[in-house]
């Protein structure tokens, strides 16, 4: 999959290349990141309930991270794994992480990155201070990923 050739098709991933080449700061792409429509598939159907996400897990080191994706269509080469896909804003979905994992954007993908599961909270207090008061979800949105097996 790292041969995907990566043509940014949103405002999100054009501030990611950008910030990965050093062309805008970490800070001014986290804000687009945390306001832009982010994609989680799952491996179970859920539906319009969140709390029955499984999503799909890779491994870093001794750390489960759940991929998100920054379009649909980057999805692909995991579809025969996925049942369902949630849509999200990335600030929602970095409010509701489960504790003890981070997140892959985009894995399989030359252009992504990952957010140790240590860093959620900074984030979200830096970068979603008001979210967490506009929802009545969860703090965590897939409580059965610790059955999910990793997928790599």
């Amino acid at each position: 999959m790292s041969d995907n050739v990566f043509v940014a098709t949103n405002t999100l991933e054009v501030y990611l290349q950008q910030a990965m080449s050093g062309r805008v700061s970490m800070d001014e792409f986290l804000k687009v990141f945390v306001s832009s429509e982010l994609f989680m598939p799952s491996v179970t159907e859920c539906g319009d309930n969140p709390s029955k996400l499984v999503p799909l897990v890779f491994r870093k080191g001794s750390t489960s991270m759940a991929a998100l994706f920054t379009n649909l269509q980057r999805i692909d080469p995991f579809k025969d794994k996925i049942k369902d896909v949630l849509a999200m804003k990335g600030g929602e979905f970095l409010l509701r992480a489960a504790p003890g994992f981070g997140i892959v954007v985009n894995p399989g993908w030359p252009i992504g990155f990952d957010i140790a599961d240590y860093a959620i909270k900074d984030l979200v207090s830096r970068f979603v201070p008001n979210i967490g008061t506009q929802h009545d979800a969860p703090a965590d949105f897939y409580p059965a990923v610790a059955q999910q097996k990793d997928c790599n």
